[in-house]
């Protein structure tokens, strides 16, 4: 739990803290863009207020109509000329009546030319919210005085789409006729009529304002992901991989016999497992060489036991051969001896090359070292089992590698080694068959491989056949020793050996021998 709490922490602080200043940046932009916004907004409000006081300053009241409507359209001639207006005022239009918003006058004319062409009169079109804020408007005129009349108190500003582009919409109502108070006090007028001024400036701006906006949303959205993502794979490469491959490293190295009990780990779900791994691993070591020495010790005392009456009978059937070359034997007597005492002489070689190899199974090894070449090692141990391979009727089929540098090798053991893997070879092909020996120089070892093309082998046996007395031969007299040999001589030049195989497929023995062996000759065996 320590590991995935430590972890969650990590990546959702790492997550808080970026988005944290994701929206502080963002604050400080909006800020920003709010600022700016009120700034033009004020501004707008300024210029809008001080167009509609010279567009009202006219409007005083409409008792000659018409006389009224001509001289506010004259105003607004005449301000369309005016450079001081600016280039983004697109239109002003006034009406005199809020129930119907009618244009009477506008300053680039259309509303006069549309209704001088069709009769029909341009009215200001408004939504309920643009009513509600002028209604409130309206109201917080409440009661003024003659003088009054055509003063701007407040307006509604919205930006809206007009003709492919934005614009800014300016609505301001003022009041252009007053009169007494219906409660009856002579000093104070009440409002009786409100007119409206739409002025509409040029906010062409606005989709460009909203793109770039949405651009650098999204490239802090681009970064903020990158580096979310950054961070969160070092985090899991430092408190998840590391660790895990750090596991797999230890199985790796006891695989090869390398555990360090001393080893020290972090303090954490997958460093406790570990830790708990390699004093395990280590005490599983620590009873396999005890149970190795103990065997040794039992070989050794069992070999001793049998070598003994061995040598007897070895030299006893001597003296009896002796003996018979000498006696007045028949000539058939005689044969018949013959054919014993050789017997029990084969029998006490087979016995004594049975010894043999159950006290190097367990003894210590003592290394003879020299600088030899694999290829004649493996030339060698051809010619040796030609006889054999011939009389199985199995072809052999070397490829040695050119330019292969000599070995740091103890020759006897590793032609031992070379030549149990050919005769295992061999005896997998009981109907004969084709056996391929290759060398080959690679960058840190050379390796030698010996492929059948015989019945091959289970994945049960596949992970049994370098166990001591592990054998699919019995009926044959297999003891199951040739293959543990072979492993531990090569184990012994700091090697390693590794088998493939599949029923119907023949089987793939590679050995891997270093150029020199990395901790100088070794004196004890694995496994």
């Amino acid at each position: 739990m320590l590991l995935t709490s430590r972890y969650i922490i990590v990546v959702n602080l790492v997550i808080v803290t970026t988005m944290a200043g994701f929206l502080f940046v963002n604050d400080v932009r909006l800020r920003r863009s709010h600022t700016e916004a009120a700034l033009q907004g004020t501004e707008t409000g300024v210029r809008a207020a001080g167009i509609a006081e010279a567009v009202t300053k006219e409007v005083i009241d409409l008792v000659h109509a018409e006389e009224t409507v001509e001289r506010v359209r004259s105003e607004l001639r005449g301000m369309a000329g005016d450079p001081a207006l600016g280039d983004d005022v697109l239109d002003i239009r006034l009406s005199v009546s809020l129930a119907v918003p009618k244009v009477i006058a506008s300053l680039s004319g259309e509303s006069e030319d549309l209704r001088a062409m069709t009769g029909r009169d341009t009215l200001l079109q408004l939504d309920d919210h643009e009513v509600a804020e002028i209604n409130l408007i309206v109201d917080g005129l409440a009661i003024i005085d003659a003088f009054g009349v055509g003063q701007v108190s407040g307006m509604v500003i919205r930006l809206i789409p007009y003709r492919g582009t934005w614009a800014t919409r300016v609505l301001i109502p003022y009041p252009w006729a007053v009169g007494p108070s219906q409660d009856g006090d002579p000093g104070v007028n009440e409002v009786l009529q409100v007119g409206l001024i739409e002025i509409l400036l040029d906010s062409s701006n606005v989709p460009e304002y909203w793109r770039d906006f949405r651009l650098v949303h999204l490239l802090f959205i681009v970064l903020t992901a990158i580096t979310l993502t950054f961070f969160i794979d070092m985090t899991t490469d430092r408190m998840v991989l590391r660790p895990l491959e750090r596991l797999a490293d230890i199985i790796r190295r006891a695989d090869r016999g390398e555990v360090d009990a001393a080893e020290t780990f972090p303090q954490n779900e997958v460093g406790r497992v570990s830790a708990t791994l390699t004093e395990m691993l280590a005490t599983m070591q620590r009873l396999h060489g005890e149970r190795v020495e103990a065997l040794g010790r039992l070989a050794g005392g069992v070999a001793h036991e049998i070598r003994n009456p061995l040598n007897a009978i070895s030299m006893s059937a001597q003296y009896l051969r002796e003996l018979t070359d000498d006696g007045d034997l028949s000539a058939a007597q005689k044969q018949d001896a013959d054919e014993v005492l050789d017997m029990v002489l084969s029998e006490v070689k087979e016995l004594d090359r049975i010894t043999d190899q159950f006290m190097n199974l367990t003894r210590p090894a003592k290394m003879a070292w020299e600088r030899a070449s694999i290829n004649g090692v493996v030339e060698r141990v051809l010619d040796d089992c030609a006889i054999v391979l011939d009389g199985a009727d199995v072809v052999a089929r070397p490829d040695l590698g050119d330019d292969i540098p000599s070995l740091l090798l103890d020759v006897v053991r590793i032609r031992s080694a070379i030549y149990n893997l050919v005769q295992n070879a061999a005896q997998a092909m009981p109907g004969g068959g084709s056996l391929y020996v290759a060398t080959r120089a690679e960058r840190d070892d050379v390796t030698v491989e010996v492929r059948d093309t015989g019945r091959g082998m289970s994945p049960e046996t596949l992970e049994q056949i370098f166990d001591p007395y592990y054998t699919t031969r019995e009926n044959e007299g297999g003891m199951g020793l040739g293959l543990t040999l072979a492993r531990n001589a090569i184990l012994a030049h700091n090697g390693s050996i590794e088998a493939r195989s599949r029923p119907g497929s023949g089987s793939v023995f590679r050995v891997r021998l270093p150029y020199r062996p990395d901790a100088g000759p070794q004196t004890t065996e694995a496994g």
